[in-house]
């Protein structure tokens, strides 16, 4: 396989390194914008009892509509990011989307799974 095309996508997620014990990003979905180098972590809040965030840390929250047609609530929490809330919003946006996407790619491989 010849790689001449070393474009990067919009957004990717990041995999933490599992030869490294314990790992800290294990079960995490952490995303990142490639354009804007801002780190997001994305957080069902349907699984989360408590979640300590100082108040300067930024915060979108989400809706996603499953499949089977139920309402996942999310949080998207920025890790690093050089732009301000404002030029975030976008992002946020685009991210949320794109993080959408991937969680009806993943429903639809547990449907295909069952059959």
């Amino acid at each position: 396989m010849e790689l001449n095309d070393f474009a990067l996508p919009i957004f990717a997620f990041l995999d933490g390194s599992e030869h490294q014990q314990p790992s800290i990003t294990a079960g995490r979905s952490i995303i990142l914008h490639v354009p804007s180098h801002t780190i997001i972590e994305v957080v069902d809040m349907d699984d989360v009892l408590e979640m300590n965030l100082t108040p300067e840390v930024i915060t979108f929250d989400f809706v996603y509509h499953n499949s089977s047609g139920m309402k996942e609530n999310h949080k998207m929490i920025v890790h690093y990011t050089t732009l301000t809330e404002i030029k975030l919003k976008d992002i946020f946006l685009e991210g949320a989307k794109w993080y959408s996407d991937y969680l009806t790619w993943e429903d639809d491989n547990i449907f295909n799974e069952e059959d």
